[in-house]
């Protein structure tokens, strides 16, 4: 037990440190400065969206006013005194209520009071309470769903539009990070080999000082092989340099702490050859990647626009229909004879602003006018040009589309004959190492019976090298096309579990 719990923890920590890509990939979701700035944009086109349904909320104004005027009587049934006084009040309800279709109805309440010192007033004070309820529709002109939920409809593609951008920017990221995760191993790999190719160079050096010390070589082969040491030891330093830099990079990209050294602790790239169907890969994307699904969001955007610039182009008619119905109520006051030249009052009945309202509400007295207004201008200059600008913008989306498409399509047929390429350049690789190691293997034993040169083993020894890091190279280069593909096809991001 006491020997497994070490191990145990020995294994939690390796697992800890492991830096897998997909781990890599999730970080960078959360930390590229890239992908930090641009998810602003789909946020405030959304807010745009959202601000843009205003239009049909409905508007509520509530109005109040006072007024007392004092005027000079210039009529005799103003009464005897030198001057008529009249005070008013009264309160507003107005709501209002913008239609789809591009209209707009507006329903009103009206409540006054008013007092007055002229005799000749039946009702003093009076209240009068009013209902009204307009409803205005264009016919032509402005009328219609579609222009008139334009903003909103614009607004809600753009947002869209703007989804897709994102989604389109973060591909690129992400492809950006594999291809920085796939360079580092690569250097690493690479500093790797270079380390190792050092050490056979060191190796055949003592082999050469030993021989040297017992009279079989020359002190100039001692020489030749001290100065390849040396040579390989500035290769060496340049590609931990390479190394350095790579793992900066990957840093930058997403933006993590811990990068580890150990090639181990990295996934190893994929060497089995992965089935791809091309004519599925170029239906998928026709319905995924975002770029071709951008385009044509600005193609539905384009030809909407064109839509609405045709309908400015019908003259203006519009109709009206007012509905009212007012009541009033109020103090009566009773003269002398029914003489109010008298000035004597002989008795009131009193009124309320709630008689006015309940004779309001009963319809007692009613009116309602429809109007129809119908305009157009001598000549539509301004509407036909705004017309024809957006056809062109219509077309030119149009085309963009299709432009975009063919770019997607010879994006993918490229990346899928590279990945071909690449899986064949990396078997043909492996065989060059193969046979690079089995060459050196067979001079080596020869330098040791004296039957080659250190030029041969020291050139065997490069070559060795050089195979090995053009295999890693063709690994590399197959995986990163691979992800390329899968990039243009719309199906990066599923590949890491990242849902939009």
């Amino acid at each position: 037990m006491r020997k497994i719990l070490p191990l145990l923890l020995s294994l939690g920590i390796l697992w800890a440190q492991k830096v897998d890509l997909r781990r890599v990939v999730l970080n960078a979701m959360e930390k590229n400065p890239d992908i930090l700035v641009a998810k602003y944009s789909p946020r405030s086109a959304k807010n745009m969206w959202e601000a843009s349904k205003a239009l049909f909320i409905p508007k509520i104004s509530l109005t109040a006013s006072a007024s007392k005027d004092q005027q000079k009587p210039s009529s005799i049934f103003e009464g005897s005194s030198e001057r008529v006084d009249t005070d008013r009040e009264s309160g507003n309800l107005q709501v209002l209520q913008n239609l789809p279709t591009g209209g707009q109805i507006i329903f009103s309440i009206n409540q006054g009071r008013n007092y007055t010192t002229n005799l000749f007033y039946q009702l003093n004070p009076s209240y009068t309470t009013f209902f009204q309820l307009t409803l205005s529709h264009p016919l032509l002109r402005n009328a219609g769903i579609s222009v008139t939920k334009q903003n909103i409809i614009l607004s809600r593609v753009q947002y869209e539009k703007s989804l897709l951008d994102f989604q389109e920017q973060v591909n690129s990221v992400v492809l950006d990070v594999v291809q920085a995760y796939w360079n580092y191993l690569y250097y690493l790999e690479a500093y790797r080999v270079k380390k190792e190719s050092l050490r056979l160079a060191q190796d055949l050096y003592r082999q050469n000082l030993e021989m040297v010390k017992v009279g079989k070589k020359s002190p100039i082969d001692l020489v030749e092989a001290e100065a390849e040491v040396e040579s390989r030891k500035a290769e060496l330093i340049e590609a931990r340099n390479q190394v350095e830099n790579a793992k900066e990079n990957l840093k930058l990209k997403t933006g993590m702490d811990f990068i580890p050294d150990d090639p181990s602790l990295l996934e190893p790239p994929k060497v089995e050859r992965e089935s791809l169907n091309l004519d599925s890969l170029l239906e998928y994307a026709r319905a995924h990647n975002p770029r071709i699904l951008a385009a044509r969001k600005e193609v539905e955007r384009a030809e909407f626009n064109m839509k609405v610039k045709a309908n400015a182009l019908k003259p203006e008619l519009n109709l009206q229909l007012v509905a009212s119905t007012i009541g009033r109520a109020g103090d009566r006051v009773l003269y002398k004879d029914n003489n109010p030249f008298s000035g004597i009052v002989v008795g009131k009945i009193s009124g309320s602003p709630y008689d006015s309202i309940n004779e309001a509400l009963r319809g007692a007295y009613n009116s309602v006018s429809l109007q129809i207004k119908y305009s157009m201008p001598v000549k539509r200059q301004r509407e036909i040009g705004e017309y024809r600008a957006a056809v062109a913008d219509y077309y030119m989306a149009r085309e963009s589309y299709r432009k975009t498409l063919a770019e997607v399509e010879f994006a993918i047929r490229s990346a899928w004959r590279d990945a071909m390429a690449a899986y064949q350049r990396m078997m043909a690789t492996r065989k060059a190492r193969v046979l690079a190691e089995k060459k050196l293997e067979a001079e080596q034993v020869k330098f040791s019976q004296g039957a080659s040169t250190n030029y041969m083993v020291l050139t065997y020894q490069r070559d060795l090298a050089n195979a090995k890091i053009n295999e890693l190279k063709a690994i590399l280069d197959y995986n990163i096309a691979l992800f390329r593909l899968k990039k243009e096809a719309g199906l990066l991001l599923d590949t890491f579990g990242i849902n939009f």
